[in-house]
């Protein structure tokens, strides 16, 4: 049925891109419409004027393959309106309307594409487009960021490895475009298991160990080396100490302060934000107070401290360290073009884009112009309409960063050992010995340091892995097998792996198929094997080398039967548990299980009754600021009690003085590949399974399977849980009936979520247990927020009062409870309104027991927790490797009996504790989970000292 907001819908897409189409300024340059000021007036005067737009056409290999769809979803996470369709001549075209800023940020990323496209070309036709900052000051040649110098350094360079680049390399059949391919293959060849828990996210198991990567990023390196690391200046910092070479620079928030140094330096600077990736916000040879303006602003974009070093003059090698030792080094040639005498510079930049096309690292990563490309190419001289003279080199810009454009050359065998040795010694620094990537800025390739102006730039934790396996030029070398080589020595042939033997609780909608799905499987990986089906449910017993029984437990998990979209069969879940007997023919083998507390009655029954404890009332001095200054203010004073000055730095670090020593240390201790892991909810879950620890049963499905979602809610109990597995915020709902399922899955579709998570809904409390350097530091009941009637205040007044409340507690001072939808349909559910007036004693929720959108109620339970609860929340972090510091959430009935009497199962695991929580519950005592952090994290071997007193 065509609806009215399906016709205006329609209506304003049309408009726009009618608007585009004429008032499209063609200009690439800061300011778009410089040469266009009547388009410029005519734009102002257009309703609508308040959004830009634009219309897309894009070609490549992007039909039949999800690229629409996938587009629209980029779209729609940043709140634009958008409208994408395949043509039948293999193109697409797409109009996006919005803020403009975020529309750039979308075309910048429909070039790269989803995994499968290959994008060759895309037309843009813009209305309103944005004016880039800093355009007004840009009035001299001499304020473009320009670097002759390092331009001659590279052609330089190039004149001197030209024995290997005259042929670009050929890789006619690959398909693997990111260096988790590259992992995953070696460890099939090595015998190491692994489970690709996303497309960068890999968990492996040898016959000694478990180790996560995200990318090339393994868990022993944690996040506080990823950020000491990502910051720019204190790397630099750090460095110095150990008497390396760096540029000579300082932080600054203040322009004023900036002018005065770049006058005092008196040379030419590198302006850019003090930490970011790719090169974004990166502006060289500033040399005046104009130019450092525009730069300063461009920064300021990625970070709200700026960076001012000096401008070292050479080309750009990146270095990659495995395990202490450099093995290859590649040279990184910014986005350039070689004239022929004939070709236009806009031709030569396509044929150059057709060669990078054909290749599995820079398939991806195309030269695309930009609203600084004209700038660079007036310093040299040139307009894109230019035909540059047969062997000229003409660059597109001077960041050396493989996603702009840069080409990517092999040059070990041309690198003097020397810079090689650096690098070693730049990545031996953090004292972590897998796999570095360091950037070094040097005049020449072939001299040792105290030769040539040289020095490290940069130090990346995440390298990519492919880089030097797939170079344009010279050499490929295999740093994805020196890798997993490097990770696992020892010996991975299946007689070297344990033998396990597990006995496995399947749920599920199961019949036949799954039945000899199993036995065919199990066969194949050598295993022993019995059977026994139930009704939606199995029970097996499996047995063999521990890698193939986690395979067969990996593809069991992941099991389903599809037949014309509706379910027929699927494992959403199972529970793991160590097995002692003999795999015997018949149903002896199967141990008893234990008898559970299934009913959930009434809590009252248990020893915990939460509302004997009484609210509490907190002092004023921490109730200033936001939930994060809150969370850093009691690090702080952690510290000074211990006798310590702390200062927060970047992201979770604080620079720590006791006046003879000076140190970084963290209030996080996680890695990369935990905090991916646990953010998505069903990859943790997996692993968490895989080491028998119960998680709620369910499955994962994307928005487009809306009649599976509904055959398989009817065919389950309910309530249940639906998780919008959206990239920016996730958002739970509680489902009981078709209305709810199919309100969740409009908002959710509307918001541009590709997948939704469907669990069983455990009843029983939210529990948050945190865990320390494995020992279990405390544990809150997390309710829901509820109100209870005096006979005569509205519901509306009673959330007043309770706001009111809420102020003289930290925790919750943020967290007032807003009369808006959410809650609305909270009170519907209970057949309120807000101008209700609730009896004597009557209680009602304000918030979802799934969402909790206002943070809940916390009742701090660490001595009435069982400790079962508590060994199973240290099992938990334990077994997602590189984890020290973290809250699991559970959900359980009886808290306070033993695990094995009842049905509970892990919620979610948080890498990014709120230690504020704990210390000011609602009700119950505070937790000091600071302190332990500080003791037994913060001042430990795990603290990383900048200098050291005498």
């Amino acid at each position: 049925m065509i609806t009215k907001n399906v016709v205006r819908r329609a209506a304003k897409v049309n408009y726009y891109r009618i608007l585009c189409k004429l008032l499209d300024p063609k200009n690439r340059g800061l300011d778009p419409y410089e040469d266009s000021p009547l388009k410029r007036r005519l734009t102002d005067m257009m309703p609508g004027r308040k959004n830009s737009a634009v219309y897309l056409k894009i070609t490549g290999e992007v039909t039949g393959i999800g690229y629409a769809g996938w587009l629209w979803r980029k779209a729609r996470v940043r709140d634009l309106d958008c409208k994408v369709y395949e043509n039948s001549d293999g193109t697409v075209e797409a109009v996006i309307i919005g803020n403009g800023e975020d529309i750039e940020a979308v075309v910048l990323s429909a070039w790269k594409g989803s995994r499968r496209a290959k994008v060759s070309h895309i037309s843009e036709h813009w209305f309103n487009k944005p004016v880039k900052s800093g355009v007004v000051e840009i009035k001299e040649e001499k304020q473009v960021s320009w670097s002759q110098g390092t331009a001659d350094c590279i052609i330089n360079t190039l004149d001197h490895i030209k024995s290997i680049t005259g042929t670009p390399n050929e890789y006619p059949d690959f398909n693997k475009l990111v260096g988790t391919d590259e992992l995953v293959r070696v460890a099939e060849e090595r015998n190491v298991f692994y489970i690709r828990n996303t497309r960068k996210e890999v968990f492996f198991v040898s016959p000694t160990k478990t180790i996560g990567l995200q990318r090339s990023q393994t868990t022993r390196v944690p996040s506080m080396i990823h950020s000491l690391t990502d910051h720019k200046q204190l790397t630099k910092d750090f460095l110095q100490q150990y008497g390396l070479p760096v540029p000579e620079g300082k932080v600054f928030t203040d322009l004023k302060q900036a002018k005065a140094y770049l006058a005092e330096m008196n040379r030419p600077m590198v302006v850019k934000p003090a930490a970011g990736l790719n090169g974004s916000g990166v502006t060289v040879d500033v040399r005046t107070e104009e130019a450092l303006e525009t730069a300063w602003q461009y920064a300021k974009l990625f970070h709200e401290r700026v960076v001012l070093e000096e401008l070292v003059q050479g080309v750009d090698i990146r270095v990659v360290v495995i395990g202490g030792t450099a093995r290859a080094a590649l040279l990184r040639v910014p986005a350039n073009v070689t004239g022929d005498g004939c070709k236009t510079i806009e031709q030569l930049v396509e044929e150059k884009n057709k060669l990078r096309l054909g290749n599995p690292r820079l398939s991806k990563n195309l030269i695309i112009a930009d609203a600084y490309s004209d700038s660079y190419l007036e310093r040299q001289g040139h307009s894109w309409e230019s035909v540059p003279k047969k062997g000229e080199v003409v660059f597109l810009h001077l960041k050396a960063n493989i996603c702009k454009g840069a080409d990517s050359i092999s040059v070990t065998d041309f690198i003097h050992p020397d810079l090689m040795r650096l690098a070693e010694e730049a990545a031996a620094a953090f004292g972590i010995n897998d796999y570095w990537g360091i950037d070094l800025l040097a005049e020449s390739l072939d001299l040792p340091r105290d030769q040539q102006q040289c020095a490290i730039i940069e130090l990346n934790s995440t390298a990519n892995i492919e880089n030097v396996i797939y170079p344009l030029y010279g050499p490929s070398f295999d740093s994805a097998k020196s890798f997993i080589d490097h990770l696992f020595p020892e010996d991975t042939k299946d007689s070297s792996y344990p033998v396990e033997s597990l006995y496995v609780e399947v749920a599920g909608l199961l019949n036949e198929e799954f039945t000899r799905w199993v036995i065919d499987y199990a066969r194949e990986l050598s295993l022993r094997c019995f059977l026994r089906t139930g009704e939606n449910s199995a029970d097996i017993i499996i047995s063999g080398y521990r890698h193939h029984v986690f395979n067969f437990l990996d593809k069991l998990w992941e099991w389903r039967s599809n037949d014309n979209g509706i379910f027929q069969e699927v494992v959403d879940g199972f529970q793991v548990h160590e097995y002692q007997g003999n795999i015997d023919s018949d149903d002896s083998a199967f141990i008893s299980k234990p008898i559970r507390l299934h009913n959930y009655e009434a809590i009252q029954k248990t020893g915990l009754h939460t509302t004997e404890y009484p609210v509490n009332h907190y002092d004023s001095a921490h109730t200033e600021g936001g939930l994060n200054e809150l969370n850093t203010k009691l690090f702080t004073e952690e510290f000074s009690r211990r006798g310590f000055d702390a200062l927060p730095v970047y992201e979770d670090l604080l620079k720590i003085s006791n006046g003879d020593s000076d140190g970084i240390t963290a209030m996080r201790y996680s890695s990369l590949f935990c905090d991916r892991i646990c953010a998505r909810l069903y990859p943790a879950k997996k692993i968490l399974a895989l080491h028998k620890l119960p998680v709620a049963r369910g499955v994962r499905l994307t928005v487009s399977k809306k009649k599976k979602a509904l055959d398989y809610m009817q065919r389950i109990a309910k309530p249940c849980v639906v998780t919008g597995l959206h990239p920016v915020e996730y958002r739970a709902y509680k489902i009981t009936n078709e209305e709810d399922l199919f309100f969740a899955w409009k908002k959710e579709k509307k918001r541009g979520t590709k997948a939704m998570l469907f669990e069983e809904f455990v009843e029983g409390f939210t529990v948050d247990i945190a865990v320390t350097a494995d020992k279990f530091s405390g544990a809150l009941v997390v309710e829901p927020t509820s109100l209870f009637g005096d006979g005569k205040s509205t519901i509306k007044q009673l959330i007043e009062e309770r706001n009111e409340l809420r102020k003289q507690n930290p925790w919750y001072a943020v967290k007032s409870i807003e009369i808006k939808n959410g809650l609305l349909r909270v009170l519907e559910s209970q057949g309120k309104q807000v101008s209700d007036i609730l009896q004597h004693g009557e209680k009602i929720h304000v918030e979802s027991d799934v969402d909790l959108e206002f943070g809940g109620e916390t009742v701090n339970i660490s001595g009435i927790l069982h400790e079962d609860f508590k060994q199973k929340a240290v099992q938990a972090v334990a077994a997602i490797p590189g984890l020290e510091f973290a809250i699991v959430q559970m959900r359980i009935p009886y808290p306070d009996l033993p695990a094995e009497s009842q049905k509970w199962v892990i919620n979610k695991i948080d890498t990014n504790p709120q230690v504020a929580m704990f210390h000011f519950p609602w009700r119950g005592q505070p937790v000091n989970l600071t302190g332990r952090v500080v003791a037994e994290l913060c001042l430990s071997d795990r603290a990383r000292w900048v200098e050291k007193g005498n």
